[in-house]
């Protein structure tokens, strides 16, 4: 894999946190093929679906025992060549509790992740993600 896919696939892990975190519904489903799909809390397949899935998760947002959450993407490895690549990352989401301010890990999970590569933008063509520690053996499974 070139050097340039790599930083753009990087990239597209950034834009996806970052528009997830600040609530951008369109930069978010941006990160998907037309026919993407997350599977996660519901599954969501295609823009439709997916920004249904994003207003849901803002509004959700409210019940939340805390605010401001940021996920953090890391130790991301890919396997394949373009145009299609597998990646597996883990998951941190951090946020500022409402009853008092502390700063906490809230969530740890991972991503199983399909990529694939359009023009010269990569983007998801599913995103699985698991809220819980995995087990080694299953990193690719």
């Amino acid at each position: 894999m070139e050097i340039a896919d790599r930083l753009a696939i990087e990239d597209l892990y950034a834009r996806y946190c970052v528009a997830l975190d600040t609530g951008d519904e369109a930069g978010w489903v941006d990160c998907f093929t037309e026919d993407g799909e997350f599977d996660g809390r519901a599954l969501a397949k295609g823009h439709d679906e997916l920004a249904q899935y994003h207003r849901d998760r803002m509004a959700a947002r409210a019940e939340e025992p805390f605010s401001n959450p940021q996920h953090w993407n890391n130790n991301l490895l890919l396997r394949g060549e373009p145009p299609e690549v597998q990646a597996f990352s883990y998951v941190i989401r951090i946020a500022t509790m409402r009853d008092g301010g502390e700063i906490r890990v809230v969530r740890v999970g991972a991503y199983r992740d399909r990529l694939v590569k359009q023009g010269d933008r990569w983007r998801f063509a599913r995103r699985e993600v698991s809220f819980d520690t995995v087990p080694h053996d299953r990193i690719w499974t």
